[in-house]
């Protein structure tokens, strides 16, 4: 049985995280090498949250579900530039819930992490033909489960929506 192996990498939110067995792994070498570079003649300030796990999973945030799915670490440059691209990563399967959660997660990322609102979410969904009953309803859940919060009187993904989005894209 191969171990698990994680990358994981954050250069002021410039994130890398990759998640599978170390042969799997071991493909990305070069291109997180080139990454680093890159960062590097840029001048971006490495962030205090720099966190590399040894293979096998010995650091503190390293869970294997023995599969090689890509596990990805969401930021603003990592997402498609449209939400149906976006959204088709995803299984069909997933929940109303699920799909505002999505909506919501990828207008905060394509507006400069800004909040988003109820029709923010509702507008991405529609132009992918997806029409909520109570969208309300939905973010509500997702506030009681804390997979968003309030701002301002809008809503932000947390970390552990962020977290669930990963889960739902690994299947």
């Amino acid at each position: 049985m191969e171990e698990t192996a994680r990358i994981r990498i954050n250069l002021s939110v410039r994130e890398i995280e990759l998640e599978g067995s170390e042969k799997f792994i071991d493909k990305y070498t070069d291109m997180i090498q080139e990454y680093l570079r890159v960062i590097k003649e840029s001048g971006a300030a490495p962030s205090t949250n720099k966190n590399v796990d040894a293979p096998g999973g010995q650091g503190p945030e390293t869970a294997s579900n023995g599969n090689d799915e890509r596990v990805a670490r969401f930021s603003a440059e990592s997402l498609p530039s449209s939400f149906g691209e976006f959204y088709s990563r995803f299984p069909k399967s997933i929940k109303d819930v699920d799909r505002i959660l999505l909506a919501g997660f990828f207008f905060q990322q394509q507006n400069g992490n800004s909040p988003f609102s109820n029709q923010d979410a509702a507008t991405l969904l529609l132009e992918q033909n997806v029409k909520l009953s109570n969208t309300s309803v939905f973010l509500k859940g997702n506030l009681e489960a804390r997979k968003i919060f309030k701002h301002e009187g809008r809503y932000r993904v947390s970390e552990l929506g962020v977290e669930h989005i990963k889960k739902l894209l690994a299947g």
